[in-house]
């Protein structure tokens, strides 16, 4: 269970207030002021959130294809020896132990 820092939920607060005061509220005066329509500020403030979606879908995978999968997942006979790949795919951390434990096992 996570508990989210509290300022973390007032600043969401805020960029929600915001954002519904800007579409109704505001929006006659960002159009005839600024030229922004309702859509165009929609797309613009978007970015952000479409950025965050991307980047924390990339870590993601990033992070599991460090340690995941355990054995080699493709065809066998492909891998190159030590490394995590050929037609397939090892997690690289799996797929160097190895070599990490020797060096382990020579600085100790």
């Amino acid at each position: 269970f996570i508990i989210p820092a509290w300022w973390k939920v007032y600043v969401f607060f805020i960029f929600l207030m915001f954002l519904v005061l800007c579409l109704t509220a505001w929006s006659d005066l960002l159009e005839e002021k600024a030229g922004l329509t309702s859509a165009a500020l929609l797309k613009y403030l978007s970015i952000p959130f479409v950025s965050v979606v991307f980047t924390y879908s990339h870590i993601w995978a990033a992070l599991w294809m460090t340690f995941y999968p355990l054995e080699f997942w493709g065809i066998k006979s492909t891998q190159i020896p030590g490394q995590p790949w050929g037609v397939g795919w090892q997690g690289i951390a799996p797929s160097k132990v190895k070599k990490m434990a020797t060096g382990m096992i020579r600085n100790v």
